[in-house]
This record gives structure tokens, sequence and C-alpha cells, in this order.
């Protein structure tokens, strides 16, 4: 094993999947109330608000994308959907 990474249970490196934060007090202590509310470990908690953010962030990026397409919409343009089936 290298200097470094870590290894599971299973035996396949972690070293990508792993990440070391420091939170400040009154986030530590919200994260652990939140997690003992949820019968999670903290790292558990931790990981689903983290994807959570992510997919929350990803909805608005796509939001924007899909308001930048309507400003230069043009229905003469357009296809409609039976027409890209054919």
């Amino acid at each position: 094993v290298l200097e470094g990474t870590i290894v599971s249970r299973t035996g396949v490196n972690d070293v990508e999947g792993c990440v070391n934060i420091v939170l400040d007090p009154l986030v530590y202590k919200a994260l652990a109330l939140m997690a003992k509310r949820d019968g999670n470990s903290m790292s558990m908690e931790a990981r689903d608000l983290i994807k959570e953010d992510i997919e929350d962030k990803e909805d608005v990026y796509w939001q924007m994308v899909a308001a930048d397409r309507d400003k230069t919409y043009l229905d003469k343009k357009s296809v409609s959907h039976k027409d890209i089936w054919k």
C-alpha cells in the first residue's frame, strides 16, 4: 500500500473518496445533532449534506442554462416532438 492511502476492509483503495475538513464549533455541533437525529455517523451525515448541496447547485446551473436558451428561442426554428421522432 502506498504511503498516504487508505485501504478499506474490502481492500479497495479509498484515497479518492476521503476528504478531511475542519468545521467551526457551531457547524460541528449542528452536524453532530443532525447525525444523531438521523441515526448516522457524522461522516455519513456530512457526505449526504454535501451530495444534496451539489445536486441543488446543479439544479441552479441547469436553470440558468435553460434561461439562457429561452432568450434565444425562436418559434419558427423549433421542431416539434413528433417531427423529431420520425
